[in-house]
């Protein structure tokens, strides 16, 4: 299922990163490192995602829906020229255990 817009304001997605609580999946984990990317200069693409970036939030059977980003071409230590990244995240409930969650950080197929 597909929502009208990000459930995530990108305000929010900042203010955890302030505070260091960013978990990244194994897959996304690989995938930037792939890229030639370290943690923090992963943490960082995230948190200079743009609104325009956004593409749309998904839901999926039983669990917590995700917003997903395309960014801007930027350079990347893997590629000869820059690459949109393809970002995926949501942030678990309940509040009480608050963290940034991301499941997809790899280069975008959309070009």
């Amino acid at each position: 299922m597909e929502h009208a817009g990000p459930l995530y304001a990108l305000a929010e997605v900042r203010q955890i990163i302030a505070t260091g609580k960013v978990t990244f999946s194994m897959d996304a984990e690989a995938d930037y490192q792939e890229l030639g990317l370290s943690k923090e200069e992963a943490i960082e693409c995230i948190n200079v995602l743009l609104p325009s970036e956004y593409r749309r939030s998904l839901s999926y059977e039983k669990q917590q829906p995700f917003d997903d980003y395309v960014t801007n071409p930027q350079k990347v230590p893997s590629e000869p020229r820059p690459v949109q990244l393809y970002i995926k995240f949501r942030i678990p409930s309940p509040r009480s255990v608050y963290y940034l969650y991301v499941t997809s950080f790899h280069k975008s197929n959309s070009l």
